[in-house]
């Protein structure tokens, strides 16, 4: 019994320990997204603070005002009148100030969080990101960039609250000490009831974080202009639009039932908070008659009960706003302890070819191995295409390739170098055409290099490919999608050739990973654009995909995936007298590509 007792205490002591440990992380990254902001947060700080000093000050000059009046006192009356109006003016160029630097300080810190979101994106493991737990915690995580300022905003006007609690309750100590007491006494059944609340939120927050994304979604599909020519053509918006309100109402039957418990249980407790008034007006009333004090006092009650209370609640709604914000901001811990890609080392690559040893792969809640004991060379400079089935694996030994995956077995090495170890210098040197390719509202150029200009020579071979583009009204700075004025929607067809373009144009490209590069053409189309392979991929290792076997002619070597192995490897001629798996499909497919 007593070993037991020990062992959980020992449970304890160490989930305190953790808990610390992860609020000292917590209040380090926080310190991180506002390090550069501490001469904005100074100002606010000082500014926040003397605003607050003087609401306390102007109701005790009122105080002064009233006994000035009944006592005929003229010269002290004019004093407190003047020194009235000054506090008045300061109040208001200080609060004008205040909401300067609030406005910028929120800009500053939203953006440095928002950095620091993108740049944990840009390092998560991609296999995360299939995970729901997941996407809805990133979801969560994305909501809270705009209200990260608010809870250093909140810090600060909790501290001024206190200052303002602080000096309420001096001033009130001039008519009577325990005023104080009553008034903040039945206020703090508030703190416990928004405490609960807080918790109550977060978890309903949780609950239905799924199908918050899935109204969002749909909101997205039946609003934007890329959907809408396939469902006017198959009368979706019906369908569509009642999945929408469906979810909608089922939502709000959620957050209602939750807001009805919270609503009656704020009518106890609101009840209790406001008779904190009532007591103290009573009793100064019962002051005044007995003359132990005078109408001044009267005023100085109503204003600074009044205050005191309000500033109390605010300083209990803040803390429970805090415990509710806690939860949210454990959510972005929790974000920003999700597993990177591994750390690389900054190695070069030397020799351009692949060697795949024995690799197996699994998608993560997968029972199949997408991938099982795959072992290949592909030489420097090579054309290899990979044919097979769908779902025979193809595309997933791309994503390895590109280092979004890593194996569960085996090793990928480019040259002498695992590839996490040169995946950076991979990423750097490898143009790409995935199969579901981005298409980006902006200009044709900014679609083809981004921020990295391929060679005068690139260009050159460009042209006939991307012919198309001397033909719209600015070229190559004509704007795509809807987002400018002008902007025009290109073809399916031609948005592939913006996205072969991208991947042949990338500077200093050493590699070429195409996957299905030509589905969007016509086989004319595609034979053409095949013919100009050679050109294109010379000096560069290239591994393309495809269904059509068109393309095998130009390569040097085929490798035939089926059910996550290769089956077959060789030249289009050899394979086609082994009569195999690449016969068949060539057979099969023969029609399209004999001319």
């Amino acid at each position: 019994m007593q070993n037991f007792l020990k062992c959980k205490q020992n449970g304890i002591n160490k989930r305190k320990g953790e808990d610390m440990r992860k609020k000292k992380e917590i209040l380090s990254m926080i310190a991180e997204i506002i390090g550069g902001q501490k001469k904005c947060l100074f100002f606010l700080f000082v500014f926040t603070v003397i605003s607050s000093l003087l609401l306390s000050m102007s109701a005790y000059v009122d105080k002064e005002i009233v006994d000035s009046i009944q006592r005929f006192e003229k010269n002290k009356l004019l004093h407190w009148i003047s020194f009235s109006v000054l506090v008045e003016v300061i109040v208001i160029a200080i609060s004008n100030q205040l909401e300067v630097q609030k406005m910028e300080f929120s800009y500053r810190t939203s953006i440095q969080f928002t950095k620091k979101v993108i740049h944990k994106i840009k390092k998560i493991r991609f296999e995360l990101l299939e995970d729901k737990k997941n996407l809805d915690l990133i979801e969560r995580v994305y909501e809270q960039s705009e209200q990260f300022p608010d809870m250093i905003h909140q810090g600060i006007r909790l501290f001024s609250r206190i200052t303002v609690v602080i000096s309420y309750v001096s001033v009130l100590g001039t008519v009577s000490w325990y005023f104080s007491l009553i008034t903040i006494g039945m206020t703090i059944p508030y703190f416990f009831m928004l405490k609960r609340q807080g918790f109550e939120r977060y978890e309903q927050e949780v609950e239905i974080s799924t199908d918050t994304r899935k109204i969002d979604y749909l909101f997205q599909v039946l609003s934007s202009r890329e959907y809408q020519k396939e469902i006017k053509t198959f009368q979706l918006t019906t369908y569509l639009s009642e999945k929408y309100f469906n979810i909608r109402k089922k939502l709000w039957k959620k957050r209602k039932k939750l807001l009805v418990r919270h609503s009656l249980m704020a009518i106890v407790v609101t009840f209790i908070k406001n008779s904190s008034f009532l007591v103290c007006m009573v009793l100064t009333c019962i002051l005044i008659i007995r003359k132990e004090t005078g109408l001044g006092s009267f005023m100085l009650v109503l204003s600074v009960i009044e205050g005191l209370r309000n500033s109390t609640l605010e300083i209990l709604e803040l803390f429970g706003d805090y415990n509710e914000k806690g939860f949210y901001l454990s959510d972005f811990y929790e974000f920003m302890k999700l597993p990177e890609e591994q750390e690389k080392r900054r190695e070069k690559i030397g020799e351009k070819t692949i060697r795949v040893e024995n690799v197996s792969f699994r998608y993560p809640n997968a029972r199949e191995l997408a991938l099982n004991k795959i072992s290949t060379i592909i030489g420097e400079n090579e054309m290899v295409a990979i044919v097979g089935e769908n779902g025979s694996g193809k595309s997933t030994f791309v994503n390895l390739l590109l280092g979004l995956y890593e194996p569960q077995e085996g090793e990928i090495r480019v040259g002498n170098h695992l590839l996490r170890e040169v995946l950076d210098d991979m990423r750097e040197k490898t143009g790409v055409v995935l199969q579901n390719f981005n298409q980006y509202q902006f200009t044709i150029e900014e679609n083809l290099l981004g921020n990295k200009k391929g060679s005068r020579e690139d260009w050159e071979k460009m042209k006939p490919l991307l012919s198309f583009v001397e033909e719209l009204p600015k070229t190559w700075q004509t704007p795509l999608g809807q987002l400018e004025e002008k902007g025009i929607e290109l073809s399916g067809g031609n948005w592939q050739r913006i996205a072969l373009g991208r991947a042949f144009l990338k500077k200093d490209s050493e590699f070429l990973l195409l996957d299905e590069p030509v589905s969007a053409f016509d086989p004319k189309i595609e034979n053409e654009i095949y013919e100009q392979l050679p050109i294109l991929c010379k000096n560069k290792t290239t591994i393309l995909i495809s269904h059509r076997l068109s393309v095998t002619k130009v390569c040097n070597r085929i490798l035939v995936f089926d059910k996550g192995q290769i089956v077959e490897e060789g030249t289009h001629e050899q394979l086609m007298e082994k009569q195999g798996i690449y016969f068949k499909m060539y057979q099969a497919q023969q029609s399209l590509y004999e001319t």
